[in-house]
């Protein structure tokens, strides 16, 4: 995969994150009103969503060009990846302007964006 195709992935993951963000945003109004607390914390999920995408870019890259080390090549990333989002989503517990809710939702928006792009676009 050249770099090209991961920023233009990653423009389209960003795109339809901002629309989900909004959307979510709307929905939680109607449950728990207008909040700067669910705002701040779909932008951090957001933030973690982009930093894992970036981590599984890079470690993919690095497997894939021939330097395999250890026993399974993927698994460090994997784990500082998770352990990223572990973080951020205790923070969201922990600190009291996040929302845990609003920091998860954002972790799932590439598994949605897939799925329906998939289905409306069928190639």
């Amino acid at each position: 995969m050249q770099y090209s195709d991961f920023k233009k992935e990653m423009r389209f993951i960003l795109i339809c994150s901002v629309c989900l963000d909004i959307a979510f945003y709307l929905v939680s109004i109607f449950f728990i009103g207008i909040t700067l607390r669910m705002a701040l914390s779909l932008i951090a999920g957001n933030i973690v969503l982009i930093i894992n995408l970036r981590l599984l870019y890079s470690s993919v890259l690095k497997h894939t060009s021939g330097r395999m080390t250890g026993k399974n090549p993927m698994m460090k990333g994997y784990l500082l990846r998770s352990l990223i989002a572990c973080v951020a989503i205790a923070a969201g517990f922990m600190l009291d302007f996040l929302n845990p809710v609003g920091i998860m939702l954002p972790l799932f928006y590439p598994k949605m964006i897939y799925t329906v792009h998939s289905i409306i676009v069928r190639r």
